[in-house]
């Protein structure tokens, strides 16, 4: 069966998948996950939902890092699910920023840098440390 054109997820959307706490719009996202699942949709996962959804689940819902991260594998593991960046580097900055004190936006920062093989310009003080070999110094 051809692939349709990739659909791109809002949070709401993942948020009520992930967290199944309206009944109704869980159904609806399952159904969604489940066609993804099943190869009939496509869809992708843009960096900046994923941010919001870390953020949310972290501020809002009041989730550990350690549940945010098994939460968000869950959806980096389904191939039908296209991301921006590469999922190899993307499961590198969740595995980052649970680690570390980093915020996910540099955790995330971090992660590209190294998957591309490149460095950092930043003031940044606790990069500088922890990632001395991808920070370029200024």
């Amino acid at each position: 069966m051809p692939r349709r054109k990739a659909l791109i997820l809002d949070t709401n959307v993942i948020l009520r998948f992930l967290l199944g706490d309206v009944p109704e719009l869980y159904e609806k996202a399952y159904r969604v996950f489940q066609q993804v699942e099943e190869g009939k949709l496509q869809v992708l996962l843009t960096d900046i939902v994923l941010s919001e959804c870390v953020w949310v689940l972290e501020k809002f819902y009041g989730l550990s890092r350690e549940q945010i991260v098994e939460k968000l594998s869950v959806l980096l593991q389904a191939e039908a699910i296209l991301t921006e960046t590469p999922k190899p580097a993307l499961k590198e900055g969740l595995s980052t920023w649970k680690a570390s004190s980093l915020d996910w936006a540099d955790a995330l920062l971090v992660a590209k840098a190294m998957s591309r093989d490149i460095k950092l310009i930043t003031f940044d003080g606790e990069i500088a440390r922890k990632f001395t070999e991808r920070v370029f110094p200024i």
